[in-house]
């Protein structure tokens, strides 16, 4: 398992002070994660089962996934906007993270 630090983690929200709520955030409920044993991680599924019923949030795998992603996280901003104290700003986060993974994989290659 990888060890994430705070360190590195609290020097970039000290030069992006915007981005020190979701980080902290994550943080947190990455170490709560940490501390689960195998048969709470199994209590995730249907959670997790649930939560993608709801919302595209997957791996992007084709056009169209791309395209879900998009609508979804357009209709986030049109209800989080930029209030990082909404409790869907963290989704909204991770939502635009696996767009922006999937658009620099996909990038057309420069000549």
């Amino acid at each position: 398992m990888r060890v994430i630090s705070k360190k590195p983690i609290r020097e970039f929200w000290e030069r992006h002070p915007e981005s020190k709520p979701a980080l902290e955030d994550w943080f947190r409920k990455v170490g709560q994660l940490a501390s689960m044993s195998f048969p709470d991680v199994e209590k995730l599924v249907p959670v997790w089962q649930a939560l993608r019923s709801a919302a595209p949030i997957s791996h992007i795998e084709s056009e169209s996934d791309y395209e879900q992603a998009t609508a979804f996280l357009n209709n986030l901003l049109d209800i989080v906007r930029d209030d990082a104290r909404h409790p869907l700003y963290s989704l909204l986060s991770v939502v635009g993270d696996i767009l922006e993974a999937y658009e620099i994989d996909h990038e057309p290659t420069m000549k």
